[in-house]
């Protein structure tokens, strides 16, 4: 059986302690800025973002997720935002919802919010 020399001093090197895997280096990346622009080319802070973030999240954007949210200040406001910018916002300010969590909205059809259940029919 034939062993690579690479693979033999390797292992040689590793349980002899002379191997030593490089230290992970940690970056944060670049700074996050405090802004966006709007389409005119204006900035805009994120503590007005995060402000109309939670007055859509009061009014009738209620249920809907950070994606959205960031569409629609793209379409009132005319902000350009990216969606994980939405996401690190929103995180922020406790907006997030779940995973796989809709909001619960009940149906004026629907049989559980009648009370009532329909009742099987006998077929002759």
């Amino acid at each position: 059986m034939e062993v690579q020399p690479s693979t033999y001093y390797a292992h040689k090197k590793h349980f002899l302690g002379l191997w030593s895997a490089p230290d992970a280096v940690v970056t944060s990346g670049r700074p996050i800025p405090a802004y966006s622009l709007t389409t005119g080319g204006l900035r805009v802070s994120d503590l007005q973002i995060e402000e109309w973030l939670s007055e859509l999240v009061e009014g009738e954007e209620n249920g809907y997720g950070y994606r959205n949210l960031a569409y629609a200040l793209s379409v009132q406001q005319g902000l350009i935002l990216n969606h994980k910018k939405a996401y690190r916002l929103c995180k922020k300010l406790g907006l997030l919802q779940k995973a796989g969590e809709e909001p619960k909205i009940p149906s004026a059809f629907s049989a559980k919010s009648s009370g009532h259940r329909p009742q099987p029919t006998l077929a002759d």
